[in-house]
């Protein structure tokens, strides 16, 4: 078993890591299995370009989505079939793009999380990796060190003092995220955006009460 825990998007696929040690022992007669061509490759000339390099290696191709048989990829009919499969994950992938889209900009309008980075205030707290080294997050949980900071930098900036004098006196200080990471001037100036936005936003409430 062979995976590259990166986005496809990201890296050609010879340039992965796994990909380039699976191919140097692929060997004429060999059976590979892939889940989906989208999980292999995200456009069509990579797509052809993999298919291509099969041929000349001789290996069979077997898509475990696609009812795991064996493609003849030398034979006309196996050609079509790559090419139907090909050109339907990546409908399938420019379609989840788009409703991820959708759903973000549906979050950020209603000023909900909309990613799994840490938000402000708050720490991540993540699983034992799995065998591939991943993790995901259980849980997130409040960090009132870090809702200190943030309500300081709200207070200061709110005084007339700039976010670069803050952010200095932060670095001086040493002082870090709920996640352990030192202060930026774009993490600051988000922070204190982001508390601005959730102060109007309590005190709409408190009117409508």
């Amino acid at each position: 078993f062979y995976c590259d825990s990166i986005s496809t998007r990201k890296k050609p696929l010879f340039e992965r890591e796994q990909f380039r040690i699976l191919w140097g022992q692929l060997r004429k007669g060999d059976h590979l299995l892939i889940t989906a061509f989208d999980r292999v490759c995200r456009s069509l000339s990579e797509m052809a370009r993999f298919t291509e390099a099969l041929i000349e290696k001789g290996v069979l191709l077997h898509v475990l989505r696609f009812s795991g048989k064996e493609l003849d990829l030398t034979s006309a009919q196996g050609e079509l079939m790559v090419g139907i499969l090909a050109v339907s994950a990546r409908f399938e992938q420019r379609m989840l793009s788009e409703r991820v889209k959708e759903t973000v900009r549906y979050l950020k309008a209603q000023g909900l999380p909309y990613h799994n980075g840490a938000i402000y205030g708050q720490r991540r707290v993540f699983s034992a990796p799995d065998r591939y080294g991943r993790r995901r997050i259980v849980k997130r949980v409040d960090d009132e060190d870090e809702m200190a900071l943030i309500r300081q930098i709200h207070t200061r900036h709110s005084h007339g003092e700039t976010l670069t004098s803050i952010l200095r006196d932060f670095k001086r200080r040493q002082e870090h995220t709920a996640e352990g990471n030192t202060w930026s001037y774009a993490r600051v100036q988000r922070a204190y955006d982001w508390y601005v936005k959730r102060l109007a936003e309590a005190s709409e409430r408190e009117e409508r009460a």
